[in-house]
């Protein structure tokens, strides 16, 4: 089938007779796959990144995460960095990968982080 929208086979030969074509999804790439997915609940505002700055103290990163627990968002990822995002000794930047359930429960999570005074950029 992919050949035929692609121009590059022709049916021209088959002229008078049946033919039949199978989509089974035996030649998907799944690692194509689970990327197309991801990319789609990217998109949905399923799945968030957000850069959170924090003081560099003990407790910092307890505080983002229990805001997070409290509006039921699931960590899926965190890039804990101290060196590369420019921030002044006193500061360490983190970047969570969250589950959520749409456009309406990362404006709670957005307002409760902001409520919690912390800084922090949505990352697309």
């Amino acid at each position: 089938m992919a050949a035929l929208l692609q121009s590059k086979a022709s049916l021209q030969h088959l002229r008078n007779r049946r033919t039949a074509v199978l989509v089974c999804g035996g030649n998907i790439d799944v690692t194509l796959l689970a990327k197309i997915i991801e990319r789609g609940l990217v998109k949905d505002g399923r799945l968030l990144r957000i850069r959170v700055y924090l003081l560099d103290r003990p407790g910092a990163l307890l505080h983002v995460t229990e805001i997070l627990a409290r509006e039921r968002a699931n960590i899926v990822e965190t890039i804990h960095n101290r060196a590369y995002y420019g921030v002044s000794l006193a500061e360490t930047v983190i970047d969570i990968t969250l589950e959520t359930r749409g456009s309406t429960h990362i404006t709670a999570i957005s307002h409760a982080l902001s409520e919690g005074g912390f800084r922090f950029e949505r990352i697309l």
